[in-house]
């Protein structure tokens, strides 16, 4: 049993080169594109970290915003806590 030869590859003519070509500028915009909006997602993150900090709801109203174990909390677990 001999193995058969291998087929060689057909020369691309020119239209299937300029296609190639076109995949391969596509996938590097892409890459490009994808990598910008990463960086811009990132740069956003960073300018906003500290905004939850201003917000009305998450500011300690004497003391109603800690349990009895010292742990603060965002509601009211008063209820939930019995003996």
């Amino acid at each position: 049993m001999a193995i058969p030869p291998i087929a060689p590859t057909p020369d691309p003519t020119p239209g299937e080169i300029g296609s190639v070509h076109t995949v391969g500028k596509t996938r590097t915009t892409l890459l490009f594109a994808l990598t910008a909006l990463l960086v811009v997602c990132l740069v956003f993150l960073w300018t906003t970290r500290g905004a939850m900090e201003n917000l009305s709801f998450l500011r300690q109203q004497s003391g109603s915003a800690t349990s009895p174990s010292g742990k603060k909390t965002l509601v009211d677990v008063s209820t939930w806590q019995t003996a």
